[in-house]
């Protein structure tokens, strides 16, 4: 199976074994308590949610401990190699490791040592280090113990045939860095060690020299292991004459950066491999259970047990929130369209990476989804022969945040007039929002205004190194600029804004079906006041996906203003967020699949590169 198709039936397991957990959970909560199936419901899809993270990302370390680099603290790195060796790329490789006195760490694929094992033992000779990557490059998310073994076992033929009987590989990486329980119990049986990366070059998409000296610059630290490749593991012949040219400038930078280089062996003596123990997962587990025993005792859960679940209405509000996304998708269409010369953006382009955006969003600490979805666009772009600059795109982004939130700032100051016993944190709340946006928007127009200044503009000049330095963050301010044409296009611009207050309308029909649905006797007011809890505590993200910050956020004010028992509140905040996760999470995994993309890719993504 293909990477795409792979994760494609992984997506689809996972909504049937959803599916079954939300059927046992209602089963359960009709049939014995609502708060069972409430844990049971959690338990179950954050255990989907586990599997899933470890499952495509390289350094997960529930199925076995991972070789990271994290804990070295000297300044060195390991350079891998992954899906040779090839004729024709390693070689030269080979020629610029040697001149610099580095040495490597290549992961083979067995079949293609079997026709070249003339260069693993050039390799071996000078001393670099071989590790196994299976036999075919054969993905191992749904393979068995036995699937698992011949891989290994295939390999370890072919390079004990060509480097003779004595040598024995005891590194593997999996192809991609997918893997499941069954992987890692046959690595272990077969002694071998589990190696992941810390930066993922992205070589493979040829995105040109400098952007991959860059993007592997951009990754040293103490213990980085950076992931390069000498072959196509696919077998389709694709070539890396970017990375061959690449790699003495990377290691002439690391050298320049006092970066000496090891084998991953030589790093992992020097760091920590990643596991979690038994020991680790029974804290964990019963940190779990004494939070759950401490809610148990300090909330009323009669108020919890009597709620009355309208799935209908939960159904609607996913449907309510799903039109929500479709208008904020319609305001960066709006934008993108906007870019001097370039054509018209599909809907199939913006919403894949809309939705991949939210979903590290959720999953990972800061904003960085913002980041990522620009480069899941211009990815796109690119494969279909169209390149603009990474600052462009995020000017497209700048223009969009700016209408959600004129528009978001115009609905919550509504909102304050429908629902007038608002507590006074959260009008005060609003207005510092209002006022934060308003200055951002001075900011921006007075960014945009030096970047069109000639001082900054005319080549050949003296300048002093302040000038200098300005020019260079002006001439990104520039590539914003042009994203932000937008706002200077009134038409185009009513439509955005338009789109945007539609968007947030919709989000608060959400709302007032959500309440409906967890029996909350919704109003226009209550929905309005969970519209601003919710969204106001959404610009700070404290926790991955503020779970728990979030809840609280939308139980007090309800309790506050309407004296809903707390707990109810609690839980209608769970149901609420998983509403949102319906779609943020299930449909950023779903194009994850269609773009080809793992968790780990996704997470490299944030980095832009002009």
């Amino acid at each position: 199976m293909t990477k795409g198709q792979v994760i494609r039936r992984y997506v689809a397991l996972a909504v049937v074994v959803l599916a079954a957990i939300a059927a046992l959970s209602v089963a359960l909560a009709r049939a014995h308590d609502p708060w069972l199936g409430w844990v049971t419901g959690i338990a179950g899809a954050a255990a989907v949610l586990g599997v899933t993270w470890n499952c495509f990302t390289a350094n997960g370390p529930l199925f076995g401990g991972v070789i990271t680099g994290r804990g070295a603290r000297a300044r060195i790195l390991a350079l891998t190699f992954d899906d040779g060796p090839s004729p024709t790329f390693t070689p030269p490789i080979l020629d610029e490791l040697r001149t610099a006195g580095v040495r490597a760490t290549f992961f083979v694929l067995g079949r293609n040592v079997e026709r070249h094992p003339e260069l693993v033992r050039r390799m071996h000779a000078e001393g670099h280090e071989i590790a196994s990557h299976g036999y075919d490059h054969a993905l191992l998310t749904f393979a068995s113990t036995s699937a698992a073994r011949t891989q290994l076992a295939r390999t370890e033929r072919a390079l004990a045939s060509a480097l003779g009987s004595d040598f024995k590989a005891t590194l593997f990486r999996a192809p991609h860095g997918f893997r499941n329980p069954l992987v890692g119990r046959a690595m272990r049986q077969h002694g071998y060690q589990v190696v992941g990366w810390t930066k993922g070059v992205w070589d493979t998409a040829k995105p040109g020299i400098d952007v991959i000296v860059s993007r592997s610059v951009r990754g040293f630290r103490p213990g980085a292991i950076l992931l390069l490749h000498d072959e196509d593991g696919s077998g389709g012949g694709d070539d890396r004459e970017q990375t061959v040219a690449a790699v003495p400038k990377i290691v002439d930078r690391a050298q320049a950066a006092g970066y000496g280089f090891v084998t991953v062996s030589e790093l992992a003596q020097r760091s920590v491999t990643r596991k979690l123990s038994p020991l680790r997962i029974g804290a964990g587990l019963l940190t779990i259970g004494v939070v759950v025993e401490l809610a148990l005792r300090k909330f009323d859960l009669t108020a919890i047990q009597a709620i009355d679940i309208g799935w209908w209405w939960v159904l609607g509000s996913i449907g309510l929130n799903l039109l929500s996304v479709v208008f904020k998708g319609a305001v960066w269409k709006a934008a993108l369209d906007t870019i001097p010369h370039h054509s018209k953006t599909r809907y199939s382009h913006v919403f894949p990476a809309l939705f991949i955006g939210f979903l590290l969003n959720t999953i990972l600490l800061a904003r960085l989804g913002e980041v990522a979805r620009i480069s899941v666009l211009r990815r796109r772009w690119q494969i279909e022969g169209e390149n603009v600059r990474a600052s462009t795109v995020a000017g497209t982004v700048v223009a969009e945040q700016i209408v959600l939130a004129i528009t978001l700032v115009a609905i919550m100051f509504g909102t304050l007039a429908i629902e007038p016993d608002v507590p006074r944190l959260l009008r005060t709340s609003v207005a510092v929002f209002g006022g934060v946006v308003l200055v951002l928007i001075i900011v921006a127009v007075t960014l945009q205004a030096l970047s069109r200044s000639d001082r900054f503009r005319r080549p050949g000049m003296a300048r002093s190194r302040f000038d200098q330095a300005v020019g260079q963050i002006m001439g990104i301010m520039r590539g914003i600029e042009q994203g932000q044409t937008i706002l200077r296009r009134p038409r185009t611009a009513a439509w955005a804004f338009g789109n945007g207050v539609l968007s947030w309308i919709a989000q608060l029909a959400g709302i007032y079906a959500a309440l409906e649905a967890f029996d909350i006797h919704a109003t226009v007011g209550r929905a309005a006041l969970v519209f601003l809890a919710s969204n106001l505590i959404q610009l700070f993200v404290i926790v991955p996906g503020n779970i728990g910050v979030f809840q609280t956020s939308v139980a007090l004010p309800l309790q506050q203003v309407y004296g809903v028992n707390l707990a109810h509140g609690i839980a209608f905040g769970v149901g609420l967020q998983l509403i949102e996760a319906v779609l943020g999470v299930g449909l950023g995994f779903f194009f994850l699949s269609r773009e080809g993309l793992s968790i780990a890719d996704a997470r490299g993504l944030r980095n832009i590169d002009d």
